[in-house]
């Protein structure tokens, strides 16, 4: 049902812009002023983007695509074809993969594997 597709997908985007509106107003000390960090963006701390060395920001959004898909891949299989009778199964089994991606590739994109927070933090 597409109406169902676009409901999940609006209540995502505007989740995340909920999240980053509240991020930046938990960051005031002093009005007009936002300590550091700052709203998080989707690539590794610490790098300089402006020098093209490695990792490219598409480096970080092909990174996040795959890995985006191969963690809901896991999701519904767990859900859907093979999950097994106790639900804690699979939420462990969930959870490690999430565990393994963010170990194998956090580093690459800062790990956020949320499409909607992806899309919506580089506006903030």
């Amino acid at each position: 049902n597409w109406s169902y597709v676009i409901m999940i997908i609006l209540s995502q985007v505007i989740g995340a812009i909920f999240g980053c509106i509240s991020a930046i107003l938990c960051q005031h000390e002093n009005p007009g002023v936002i300590t550091k960090p700052g709203i998080a963006i989707v690539a590794p701390n610490n790098t300089d983007f402006s020098t093209g060395s490695y990792p490219t920001l598409m480096h970080a959004f092909w990174n996040e695509i795959i890995m985006t898909c191969f963690f809901v891949s896991v999701i519904l299989s767990a859900k859907y074809l093979n999950g097994a009778k106790d639900l804690f199964m699979n939420a462990l089994v969930i959870g490690l993969t999430l565990t393994l991606i963010l170990d194998i590739a956090g580093d690459l994109s800062g790990g956020v594997y949320n499409p909607a927070i992806g899309l919506v933090q580089p506006i903030f």
